[in-house]
């Protein structure tokens, strides 16, 4: 049981090069949502601090209560080494994110628990429990979250100035209205496709400390009715973002003038097959 304030280290695992060693670097290009946002949902009962293991050394002995790691299937192997290094000194690691969500037995072998999907209806409960003493191996919620009311990120605890693109992330609508048998995205987000109220995205913009933006949607043009009301709304602030869509955005004329008047920079379109069939199916 835990009586003092709880100490909640995040961290960013970073790849593992073919050699073996790990990859380093002074400064990365882009900044991460997933921990910023873990933070703001971490109640303020707990003093939390975010190291990218990219940039950063570990403080294995700063004496953590708990350890939050998100996983991917690039980072996994980085993961379970940080994991296990924690355990072996007796401090709980939670996993959580895409490959925990999706292979989580296989985390359970490194970490005393695992976030399956998302986190907002859990985390909360999952941080009583470690200040209880009572954490359990599973957390998944039984609803997905009505994107309404989300917290702005953290991004007091990061040094922006290490990142190389002037880019925040910024998260309008979860899934995709489409469910590739090669992408994870279906699975995580149960094939729902979400959006964020227009207006809290928008008060969102304006609170953030730049303006220059990365929306991270898998697919932000996944309803294209909200993709017109989100950048008309837009219109007005001035802002630069890049985004990801579809090639089938690409020939659509009001949706690409509407983009431009909001702002847009720069597109990700994924061309994940060459296959026909996989693209016809």
């Amino acid at each position: 049981i835990i009586s003092a304030p709880m100490k909640l280290l995040l961290v960013l695992p970073t790849t593992i090069d073919k050699d073996g060693k790990l990859t380093r670097s002074k400064r990365r290009w882009v900044l991460g949502l997933a921990m910023p946002y873990m933070a703001a949902l971490t109640p303020p009962w707990v003093k939390t601090r975010i190291v990218d293991d990219r940039m950063d050394a570990i403080d294995y002995d700063g004496g953590w209560d708990v350890v939050g790691l998100n996983t991917t299937i690039a980072t996994c192997t980085r993961a379970y080494q940080i994991a296990d290094e924690f355990r072996r000194r007796g401090v709980p690691v939670v996993m959580g994110g895409f490959h925990a969500t999706l292979n989580p037995l296989e985390c359970l072998q490194h970490a005393d628990a695992v976030v399956e999907g998302e986190a907002e209806y859990v985390w909360p409960q999952l941080l009583e429990d470690v200040k209880a003493g009572s954490l359990k191996k599973h957390y998944r919620s039984d609803k997905l979250h009505d994107m309404k009311g989300l917290p702005l990120p953290r991004w007091d605890l990061l040094d922006r100035g290490r990142y190389l693109a002037p880019f925040l992330p910024l998260q309008t609508t979860r899934g995709c209205p489409f469910t590739c048998s090669y992408c994870e995205v279906p699975v995580f987000y149960g094939g729902t496709y979400r959006h964020r109220p227009v207006g809290e995205v928008i008060s969102d913009l304006k609170n953030i400390p730049t303006r220059k933006i990365q929306i991270v949607d898998d697919n932000i043009v996944g309803n294209r009715a909200y993709a017109r009301e989100l950048f008309t709304a837009m219109i007005p602030l001035k802002v630069q973002f890049s985004c990801l869509w579809t090639i089938n955005t690409s020939r659509d004329p009001e949706i690409l003038d509407l983009a431009k008047k909001a702002g847009i920079y720069h597109v990700n379109i994924g061309i994940e097959s060459i296959s026909q069939k996989s693209l016809g199916s």
